[in-house]
């Protein structure tokens, strides 16, 4: 037995409001994810044109500016700064290991 109601004129079925509001939020978890995946690609890439091209559709998807902007990669320094920085590394350390 299902139970309707009619609320402001529309007929409310509960069982299918849960469904409909279950599937929503099952749409936008598996939104996310593949926003995700979709950085990680960007990241990942070593194609520039490709990273060109991927960028404006993970901006398109998400409906914001990209949280992934790789035009001007890390120059070696700034990856070995941020490796010492990832182990703990005082500034003072850093300076004195990178010069």
């Amino acid at each position: 037995m299902v139970i309707t109601c009619e609320i402001g004129g529309h007929l409310y079925n509960p069982i299918v409001a849960e469904q409909l509001r279950s599937g929503v939020e099952n749409g936008l978890r598996r939104g996310r994810c593949a926003l995700a995946e979709l950085a990680a690609i960007i990241t990942d890439t070593r194609d520039p044109r490709l990273r060109a091209r991927l960028i404006p559709v993970q901006q398109e998807l998400s409906g914001q500016p990209s949280l992934v902007d790789l035009a001007a990669p890390l120059s070696p320094r700034e990856i070995d700064t941020l490796r010492l920085v990832e182990v703990g590394a005082s500034n003072l350390e850093i300076a004195a290991r990178l010069g």
